[in-house]
């Protein structure tokens, strides 16, 4: 109970006690709050005068998979050493944090360290993937080449900026799990099944330096700026390769927290990717319902407004490289759809003539399946809207969010039904 004043020359008035005392923060485990902390918080009044610490973090208990307390008589603990040797120090802590939500106990077992794993393997290999493409160091200074962003530039940077938003945040609410999440995303979905899949043409392909020089050095620069908000969790893999982008840095540790530019925030470009991304993945699982080849290629149709159709039409190398769309054509009067596999995205059609591609009766199974995911979410909002309780207690804007939704529903449902229909 003595400890967080006895240790720093209590009961002299000493330089460390007037400089470290109070503490700001005290972790600890829930199971000994009165034992522990409240006497402490006691003892900090009765000598001090003062409270031994601002705010107590309670971690949960870490159990084994079953959801038992670890024991020695059981048998069923963790050598954390073992783990490490297995793994690596960044898998075991990454793991635990990524498990842990504001103080719930953690049930985990020494397969569960795979995640941390696979984690780090995924960083490491889109580290070197930036380096095998740097003939020598680059600056991460993006200001420089802002004349030449494109589209997913444009969305990557907005997308970072919000992230080291709403990561900070995270932190400063000791929300730590859900702070290691929204990185963990950014990074592994946005950054690289999507941006560094889309500017690898610029990076193998690219007709003019400019373009290339721009694609890596914004690369880098996410690089880097994901490491510093990474490193909290994987302090030793994002420290070797902060290093390569920050030769004279000392250490990620000390270098400043990133910091969020309201600016760069981008809400044209996420809104634009944002169809892409659902159109892009849409087609593929088209293809892969359909088991159309790998390395086949397919024409796409687009029925869509313009502003859309405009969107699609821009990007189709993306459509190209991601999944393997020779051309692109509006959906004209002239059009049969009578053989089309359909994708629906909002009040977007997709179509692709699959007359020599797929068979037909896996299509007509496909449509059915998704009519009936349509009408058991159709299903689902109308229970909600026609229970007065939820329209008369809740916000309106929850309200109107509900009925925007089933009008988007039975949007969708009306173009899959004519495409279902089609097959019969």
């Amino acid at each position: 109970q003595l400890w967080p004043f006895s240790t720093l020359g209590w009961p002299d008035s000493t330089e460390e006690l007037e400089y470290f005392y109070p503490t700001d923060t005290l972790v600890t485990g829930p199971d000994i709050i009165f034992f522990w902390v409240a006497r402490m918080i006691m003892a900090g009044l009765e000598f001090i005068g003062d409270i031994p610490f601002k705010h107590v973090y309670f971690n949960g208990i870490i159990r084994d998979d079953h959801g038992r307390k670890m024991s020695k008589s059981l048998g069923n603990g963790i050598d954390p050493l073992e783990m490490i040797e297995k793994y690596s120090a960044d898998a075991v802590r990454f793991t635990i944090i990524k498990m842990s939500s504001e103080g719930n106990d953690i049930n985990i077992s020494n397969k569960s360290f795979e995640i941390g794993r696979n984690f780090s393997n995924k960083i490491w290999n889109a580290f070197r993937f930036l380096a095998l493409n740097l003939e020598d160091k680059i600056s991460t200074d993006i200001s420089v080449f802002k004349e030449n962003y494109t589209l997913e530039d444009r969305w990557i940077i907005s997308r970072f900026n919000k992230t080291v938003n709403s990561v900070t945040a995270r932190m400063d609410d000791y929300k730590i799990g859900d702070a290691l999440d929204e990185i963990y995303h950014f990074f592994w979905h946005e950054y690289c099944d999507w941006y560094l899949e889309m500017i690898k043409k610029r990076l193998y392909q690219a007709q003019r330096e400019e373009e290339k020089k721009t694609a890596l050095t914004i690369a880098s620069f996410i690089m880097k700026g994901s490491m510093e908000l990474l490193h909290p969790f994987i302090p030793f893999i994002t420290e070797e390769i902060w290093q390569y982008f920050e030769e004279d840095g000392e250490s990620v540790l000390l270098s400043p927290w990133p910091q969020a530019d309201a600016r760069l925030f981008d809400e044209q470009a996420e809104e634009a990717l944002s169809l892409l991304q659902e159109a892009i993945s849409g087609i593929r699982n088209l293809r892969a319902e359909m088991d159309v080849p790998p390395a086949k290629k397919v024409h796409l149709f687009v029925a869509a407004d313009e502003a859309k159709a405009a969107i699609i039409t821009a990007n189709a190398e993306h459509f190209a490289a991601l999944c393997k769309v020779e051309n692109i054509r509006p959906a004209d009067g002239s059009f049969d759809r009578s053989d089309a596999g359909t994708v629906v995205v909002g009040n977007m059609e997709l179509f692709i003539p699959m007359t020599d591609l797929i068979d037909l009766d896996k299509e007509r199974e496909r449509l059915q399946k998704e009519l009936q995911r349509l009408e058991g979410l159709e299903k689902a909002i109308l229970g909600k809207l026609n229970n007065n309780n939820f329209v008369e207690k809740a916000p309106a804007p929850v309200v109107q969010k509900e009925r925007d939704k089933l009008e988007n529903i039975r949007q969708n449902l009306e173009k899959v039904r004519k495409n279902y229909e089609k097959f019969n």
